[in-house]
């Protein structure tokens, strides 16, 4: 049986509303959902029911090892945002798709109807396009150390010294870190770059 919408579904399909639906998946399993479902759309020329699926991320800058490491990192864990005309077949794809749990939100039209996905509301929609247009290619730095976190000074003088965060400059990327030397204690400015954290 052809998993293709027949002219009839076809001719329905224009009473429908192109609309923003969430995904629950496997956490974790955000870009293998959004890969499987594109692959799928292109192989079944679904691109009018389902224009788009998207896995909004953000990129972060850790430091480890004294080196900066840029990382994709998901902003919804656990969704997958699709853009569709919610036909049967479009349904059934989605909801059978590997590694998808469900959709987020559904409804029910009228009494003893069954159960149909809920569209996300415009201003939801605006929201979740707004955080990706703002977000972008921008690089958020997350902030790797913490007041009383014990480090090992890497870099500098007092390399190998080891000592404890007294304080955090996030927007300079600076620690305040007191270091013993010769049995009394010395604060020392460092940058994340000049300290690792101790095992």
């Amino acid at each position: 049986m052809s998993s293709e919408p027949t002219k009839e579904s076809r001719g329905k399909e224009e009473a429908l509303v192109l609309g923003w639906y969430v995904l629950r998946v496997i956490s974790g399993h955000e870009k293998r959902v959004c890969q499987y479902l594109e692959n799928e759309v292109a192989r079944l020329h679904y691109e009018e029911l389902i224009p788009r699926v998207l896995v909004p991320v953000e990129y972060v800058v850790q430091q480890r090892n004294g080196k900066r490491i840029k990382k994709e990192k998901v902003l919804y864990s656990g969704y997958v945002f699709v853009e569709a005309l919610m036909e049967k077949e479009v349904v059934h794809l989605l909801r059978n798709a590997p590694d998808v749990l469900g959709f987020l939100t559904m409804e029910r039209r009228r009494e003893g109807m069954e159960e149909k996905p809920a569209a996300l509301q415009e201003a939801e929609v605006k929201r979740m396009l707004h955080n990706v247009d703002e977000i972008g290619d921008d690089e958020v730095t997350l902030v790797p150390y913490k007041v009383g976190d014990v480090v090992k000074v890497i870099d500098g003088p007092f390399n190998t010294c080891i000592g404890t965060v007294t304080s955090v400059d996030e927007t300079r990327h600076r620690l305040q870190v007191e270091v013993r030397i010769f049995e009394r204690l010395m604060p020392l400015e460092l940058s994340y770059s000049q300290v690792d954290k101790e095992k």
